[in-house]
């Protein structure tokens, strides 16, 4: 299920997914989703045996949800004033880096 995040980020390169009948606009979606997690199928899989060796099991699906909602997350608000986040965000950061395709450009 792609939720809107992820549809949000989906449509802002392919103005395809965002006209057409309900079914295109989901086809377009997913397509667009698939080549994604395709893309980057080498780097999803090193974070998921990364995080699998930190007792975290999450599928290379909802590693990838997770890395599209923390590229679209807001960067103003609470850290904008020149206080820093905790050291933990550094290390998604490191690893969006590392991300070839879509996902690194949007870093």
């Amino acid at each position: 299920m792609l939720d809107s995040v992820v549809q949000a980020y989906l449509t802002r390169d392919d103005p395809r997914s965002s006209s057409g009948t309900f079914g295109e606009r989901a086809t377009a979606l997913v397509r667009s989703y698939k080549v994604d997690l395709d893309r980057n199928r080498s780097a999803l899989h090193e974070l998921r045996r990364e995080l699998s060796s930190r007792e975290h099991r999450l599928t290379d699906v909802r590693i990838l949800d997770l890395l599209i909602w923390s590229v679209s997350a807001p960067t103003e608000g609470r850290f904008s004033q020149g206080r820093r986040p905790p050291d933990r965000w550094y290390h998604a950061a490191d690893w969006r880096r590392k991300l070839p395709g879509r996902c690194r450009s949007r870093v």
